[in-house]
C-alpha cells in the first residue's frame, strides 16, 4: 500500500511540473483557454491516478485518489476549471468500461466536483477551500465505495474509512504543499522580474525626458542621479539574489555577470565582460546551453530546461529570458535534488525486489500473485482476450521433506521453481503460491494453449530424475490444475483460482503426476 501511495505522489509531482504553469496563473485574470488547458490537463492527472490505484491487499480492494485533482483544481485554480477537471474525469471513468457501476462511478466524480466547485466560489482563503473541498470529495467517494464494495471487505468499516481517509489526507497533504510552494517559488520570481522590468521601464523614461526636453543643468543633474540610483538599485537586487544571473547582448557578448556566477563559469567577471560566449567557452556549443540560448535569442520566447555541466560536475536548473538588449539568464545548482532523486529510485527498485520476491526460489511471491491478478484480470476484461492461471503442487512432498530434511527440501523447491519458470513462456507470470505450491498466470491464454504448456512442465520435471524414495513412481513429479476464462462484467475473478485449484485437486484424486484441466 505504501509503495502504491508513493507512486501516486510521484505521479502528481511529475505532472504539475511538466505544467509549469499552473499555480502561476491566477484564477481571477485566467482566460478561457488557460481554464480549459489547466482543467483538461488535471482531469488526465485524475485518469491517471485512477490506472494506478492503490490495493490494500489485506483488505481485497484497490482504490484511487481520483479526487485529488478536483481538489487541488478548486485550492489554486477557479470554477471552470474544477468543473472541467471533474468532467474530463468522470467521462473518462463512466466509459471505462461502460456499464452500470462506470456509470455511477462517474455521477460520484461529477458531484464532487460540483461540490468542490460550490466551495472555490465562496470560500475566500486556499487552505480553508483545500480543507473543505478534500472533506466533501474524500466524505462522497468513500460512502460510494464502501455501498459497493461491502460485500467483500474483509475489514470493518472503521478500519476501510480509517486507510481511504488516511491515503487520501497523505496524497493530499504532499500535492497541496508542493504546489504551494511551487507557487511561493514562481511568485518570488515574478516579484524580481516585474521589479527588473520596472526598473528598465524607470531608465527608458528617464532617458526619453534627458533627450526630447530642453532642461536647465539642474534638471539634467537631477535626472542623472535617479538614473544612478535606479541602476544600484537593479544592481543591489541581482548581487543579492541566491542564483546565478548573466546578461547576453544581440552580438552573444557578456553585458553583466553577478558574483554567484563567477565560480559557475570559472572566470571574474571583469574577465568576461564584453567578451563573446560562444569564444570563450567554446564546449557549450552543440549541448541544451547552446539550443535554448538561441531559441529564445531567436525567437524571443522564455525557456527552461535542466542539464548537468561536466566542468562543474553538477545538475543546473537553467532559466533563459528575452530582454531588449539581448536575454537574460538564471542558473541554479539543482545537484542535490538530482542526487536525492537517484536515491529514491534506486531504493524503490530495490523495496520491490523484495516486497515481490520469494527470497528461497528466487522466483515472484503471493504479493505480486495477488497484485498482477487482478492488473491482468481488468486489461483481460477490457481487451475480451482469455486469461489462463495453472495451479502446480510437488507430489507427496512432505514425505520428501521428512525423508531427506529440510535442506534438501529447499533445494527441491528451488529447482522445481527455476525448471517452471525456465518451461513457461516470458510473457507468463511464475510465482511461488504457497509451501511446495506453484500458479503460473498467462494472459491471452486459451484453455488448449495452457493444457500444452502445462504438459509440458509435467514432463521436463519428470526429466530432472530428482529421486524421490517415497514417491510411488521413485522420482519428484508434479500435479496441475488449468483453468482459462475470458473476463467480462458479470464474471468474478474468483472463478479463475477457484476452477483452477478445483482442477489440481482433481489431478491430485486421479492418482497426481498428470494435468487435469476444469
Amino acid at each position: 500500500m505504501f509503495r502504491d501511495i508513493l507512486v501516486n505522489v510521484f505521479i502528481i509531482l511529475a505532472a504539475y511540473l511538466l505544467v509549469g504553469n499552473f499555480t502561476q496563473v491566477q484564477p481571477a485574470a485566467a482566460n478561457w483557454r488557460q481554464q480549459l488547458l489547466l482543467g483538461f490537463w488535471n482531469g488526465v492527472l485524475g485518469i491517471v491516478l485512477i490506472l494506478y490505484g492503490i490495493n490494500f491487499l489485506y483488505m481485497g480492494i484497490s482504490l484511487d485518489l481520483r479526487h485529488i485533482p478536483i481538489v487541488m483544481a478548486a485550492t489554486f485554480l477557479n470554477v471552470r476549471a474544477t468543473l472541467l477537471t471533474a468532467a474530463v474525469i468522470a467521462a473518462a471513468r463512466a466509459f471505462y468500461p461502460f456499464n452500470l457501476v462506470s456509470l455511477q462511478a462517474g455521477l460520484m466524480v461529477m458531484l464532487a466536483g460540483i461540490g468542490s466547485a460550490v466551495i472555490r466560489r465562496f470560500v475566500t482563503q486556499q487552505h480553508y477551500r483545500a480543507i473543505l473541498s478534500w472533506i466533501w470529495s474524500v466524505s462522497l467517494l468513500s460512502a460510494w465505495y464502501y455501498h459497493l464494495l461491502k460485500q467483500n471487505l474483509s475489514v470493518s468499516p472503521p478500519l476501510f474509512f480509517l486507510n481511504f481517509w488516511g491515503a487520501s489526507a497523505l496524497t493530499g497533504l504532499l500535492a497541496y504543499f508542493i504546489l504551494r510552494s511551487g507557487a511561493r517559488s514562481q511568485k518570488r520570481d515574478h516579484m524580481l522580474q516585474d521589479s527588473l522590468n520596472m526598473l528598465r521601464e524607470k531608465n527608458v523614461e528617464i532617458s526619453r525626458l534627458a533627450t526630447s526636453i530642453q532642461v536647465n543643468s539642474v534638471t539634467i543633474e537631477q535626472k542623472n542621479r535617479e538614473l544612478q540610483e535606479a541602476n544600484q538599485q537593479v544592481t543591489e537586487i541581482l548581487e543579492s539574489i541566491q542564483e546565478i544571473f548573466l546578461s547576453l547582448d544581440t552580438s552573444w557578448r557578456y553585458i553583466y555577470i553577478n558574483r554567484k556566477a563567477e565560480p559557475f563559469l570559472g572566470r571574474t567577471r571583469e574577465d568576461l565582460l564584453g567578451k563573446g560566449i560562444w569564444e570563450e567557452f567554446p564546449n557549450l556549443r552543440g549541448t541544451a546551453f547552446e539550443e535554448y540560448y538561441r531559441r529564445t535569442m531567436e525567437a524571443r520566447v522564455p525557456c527552461e530546461f535542466e542539464e548537468y555541466f561536466e566542468p562543474r560536475g553538477g545538475w543546473f536548473e537553467v532559466r533563459t529570458y528575452p530582454s531588449a538588449l539581448g536575454i537574460t539568464v538564471y542558473i541554479r545548482d539543482i545537484t542535490e535534488r538530482k542526487i536525492l532523486e537517484q536515491k529514491l529510485q534506486e531504493q524503490n527498485l530495490n523495496l520491490q525486489e523484495l516486497v515481490y520476491h520469494d527470497a528461497l526460489t528466487g522466483v515472484r511471491n503471493r504479493r505480486f500473485f495477488d497484485m498482477i491478478l487482478h492488473r491482468e484480470w481488468a486489461e483481460a476484461c477490457h481487451s475480451r482476450r482469455p486469461l489462463a492461471l495453472m495451479m502446480m503442487d510437488i507430489d507427496y512432498f512432505k514425505p520428501y521433506n521428512d525423508h531427506f530434511g529440510h535442506d534438501q527440501g529447499d533445494a527441491c523447491l528451488r529447482a522445481v521453481a527455476q525448471q517452471l519458470h525456465e518451461t513457461v513462456r516470458h510473457s507468463d507470470y511464475t510465482v511461488r503460491y504457497g509451501g511446495e505450491e506453484f500458479a503460473v498466470l498467462m494472459p491471452n491464454t486459451s484453455l488448449e494453449e495452457a493444457l500444452l504448456i502445462a504438459k509440458r512442465v509435467n514432463s521436463s520435471i519428470r526429466q530432472m530424475a530428482i529421486p524421490h524414495p517415497r514417491s510411488p513412481v521413485g522420482i519428484v513429479t508434479v500435479s496441475i490444475g488449468a483453468k482459462s476464462v475470458v473476463p467480462n462484467a458479470r464474471t468474478n475473478v474468483k472463478a479463475l483460482l477457484q476452477g483452477a485449484d478445483a482442477a489440481l485437486y482433481q489431478a491430485k484424486e486421479a492418482g497426481r503426476n498428470q494435468v487435469m484441466p476444469q
